[in-house]
């Protein structure tokens, strides 16, 4: 049907270059419906009132109220806003029509390169000055950081990042979906991406909402087309967890949800209202629905009162993973109160030879894919075909992860893990044989995986008459010496290591003075005690508050 017979619809729009390039995404997928589309420009009082933090604002709905006006008074069809803006009680007369495909939900760290200190969870300087203006951002970086100088952040995308780019401050915190969708030209910097389920992000944030006068059906029915039911479902409990607490756009509250395998997981975060207050509180809520997760998730922070016992308090713990693999265990021990320096004892180099191509393009053709790290879930996202990947996620193949970090790096690439286990590899092919049943014997499973990967896995799948396929995407190197130079002379009550290859790094080079060494897994506690490293001591699992409580003792 030609766009002339299908009529005009009205976009309500801010006037900014994110709202407009968002206003244009979903003007050219109604255009792609048939519909002829006009913008309707309006500005509102975020956009207008510069000069002060939200946080001293009254009200809600800064950069909403006047786009709704403007469909209350017949002048737009629809408004099309960015979710986590718009208040979770909508105006008399309005609906929310569609919940688009959703961007990426995380925070981006953007950071200037004389300020950056890699050896810290979050990596910037001692004292530095960092931006924002969102009081759930700065109520999470400040539990984290509170040796740095948080500083008010006004203005659109653009204007933020040339502040940075100017010296104003040393790093910045932005939601990444206006970054990519703004295509913004971060070469000047350091991006910094933060785990929405750590550094959890903003209700809804990523997702767009496009908003409608209740009683147009005609326009809700031509949206229609546009609504994902799982993003929609997903931001609902995002957006019942800010309402169960109270909150608007600008409370200190995050809450992000997604599907893992046949149930939901959510993490929520409460921040206090005035900084400093109150401690901040968590929850980890898993369950079959959505919004039974977001009803437990706001029953549990409302009953969290009291501080986490700071019982590693004065304690200086080093972990030697990579800073993105470590960000969840360096969060449980800071909020325990030990201080967390970052030391990577080996470097990660991506390989891919042709036959790991091959059988990365068949993965959906596997009885099972199997992961034992978060590197290989990352590697795999990474180097395999996104045909392969949406063939793997559409066919139910059993999907296979050692620990919630690995899992999760699964989640965020769409693949959810239908077996999550701790234990180790012989541990997790007990759980795969158990799923596959009879099928186990004569099985065929991909082991996506390092140069030389561990064999408890393939000796536990292959005894039960499988055929393992080794996947080879990445191999390990030896951090430099010239890397760890800023921590020589320091000593370290105690570090955490989750490779015998690290373990074995460490001893080469002794970087620093090291009290107590934790392992993760027995061969890397094995590794620990033939170098003599300690006195030596195993988490029973890669769990952050395992490897916490191993700490403790």
């Amino acid at each position: 049907m030609s766009s002339a017979g299908r009529g005009t619809l009205r976009i309500a729009t801010r006037g900014s270059a994110l709202a407009l390039t968002q206003s244009n995404h979903v003007a050219a997928q109604i255009r792609a419906l048939g519909f002829q589309v006009e913008l309707v420009v309006r500005k509102t009082i975020g956009d207008v009132v510069v000069d002060r933090p939200f946080k001293a604002m009254e009200g809600k709905g800064f950069f909403t109220k006047e786009l709704e006006e403007a469909l209350l008074a017949d002048e737009a069809d629809l408004a099309v806003h960015s979710l986590k803006d718009l208040p979770t009680e909508l105006p008399a007369g309005l609906a929310l029509a569609t919940v688009p495909e959703r961007e990426d939900a995380a925070d981006w760290l953007l950071i200037r390169h004389d300020a950056l200190d890699r050896t810290r969870p979050l990596p910037v300087k001692r004292g530095a000055r960092v931006g924002t203006s969102s009081t759930r951002r700065r109520s999470q970086w400040a539990a984290r950081r509170p040796d740095t100088v948080l500083l008010d952040l006004r203005g659109n995308v653009p204007t933020r990042v040339e502040k940075l780019r100017s010296g104003a401050y040393d790093a910045i915190l932005l939601a990444s979906a206006g970054l990519r969708r703004l295509q913004a030209d971060l070469t000047d910097f350091c991006v910094f991406p933060l785990d929405p389920a750590i550094f959890v992000c903003a209700p809804a944030q990523g997702a767009l909402g496009i908003e409608v006068r209740a009683a147009d059906g005609r326009t809700r029915e031509a949206l229609a087309p546009l609504d994902d039911g799982s993003v929609r479902a997903a931001v609902a409990a995002e957006r019942a967890v800010l309402a169960g607490l109270g909150g608007g756009c600008s409370q200190p509250v995050g809450a992000f949800a997604r599907r893992r395998g046949s149930g939901v997981l959510l993490d929520a975060v409460l921040g206090p209202v005035v900084e400093g207050s109150a401690p901040l509180r968590r929850a980890r809520v898993e369950s079959n629905y959505f919004e039974e997760a977001a009803r437990i998730a706001v029953e549990w922070l409302r009953s969290q009162n009291s501080e986490i016992p700071r019982s590693l308090a004065g304690r200086k713990v080093c972990i030697t993973q990579q800073a993105e693999r470590g960000e969840r265990l360096a969060r449980e021990l800071e909020e325990r109160g030990a201080e967390v320096r970052l030391a990577p004892m080996i470097t990660i180099v991506a390989i891919c030879d042709p036959a790991t191509s091959q059988r990365l393009e068949a993965a959906a053709q596997y009885d099972a894919v199997v992961f034992t790290s978060a590197t290989a879930a990352q590697r795999f996202v990474e180097a395999a075909p996104a045909k392969a990947r949406a063939a793997l996620a559409s066919m139910g193949t059993p999907i296979a992860a050692v620990g919630e970090t690995t899992a999760e790096a699964l989640e965020r690439a769409g693949l959810p893990a239908t077996i999550v286990g701790n234990g180790g590899g012989a541990a997790l092919a007990s759980a795969v044989i158990q799923a596959l049943g009879a099928r186990a014997a004569g099985s065929r499973v991909l082991h996506p995986c390092a140069l030389e990967p561990r064999p408890e896995l393939a000796a536990a799948l292959e005894a039960a008459g499988a055929r393992v396929e080794a996947a080879p995407l990445y191999r390990t190197e030896g951090a430099s010496a010239q890397s760890l130079e800023a921590l020589a002379g320091e000593r370290f009550d105690a570090a955490i290591f989750s490779s015998p290859s690290a373990v074995k790094r460490f001893a080469e080079l002794r970087p620093f003075e090291l009290g107590a060494a934790v392992a993760i897994g027995a061969t890397t506690l094995a590794a620990l005690r033939e170098h003599a490293l300690g006195p030596a001591r195993a988490a029973s699992s890669p769990d952050p508050a395992d490897v916490a409580r191993a700490l403790e003792l």
